[in-house]
């Protein structure tokens, strides 16, 4: 499941786009479902987070987080509980 912006169908981004990324979660995600969140770059954590608690809420289990860059400076690893995070840059 992809939940970011671009040209692929079924991905969304912010505002009205983000009512179907939960909806499309909600659907896609069930009891033991594991999944790997990404995205492309941890800053805070803040989204990656709440993102892995709607996850939990519905049942799935967070194996990981993989972005493209990490903001190392930010701390935004530390509020992915000790998960597996993989970047594949970092500042």
């Amino acid at each position: 499941m992809r939940l970011r912006a671009g040209a692929a169908a079924g991905e969304a981004a912010a505002g009205d786009d983000q009512r179907r990324v939960l909806a499309r979660v909600r659907n896609e995600c069930e009891q033991g479902t594991r999944v790997l969140i990404h995205d492309d770059v941890l800053a805070t954590g803040g989204t990656a987070a709440a993102m892995a608690g709607l996850v939990q809420q519905l049942g799935g289990e967070v194996v990981g987080f993989a972005f493209l860059i990490e903001l190392s400076f930010l701390g935004g690893r530390e509020k992915l509980g000790g998960r597996d995070v993989l970047a594949l840059i970092e500042y």
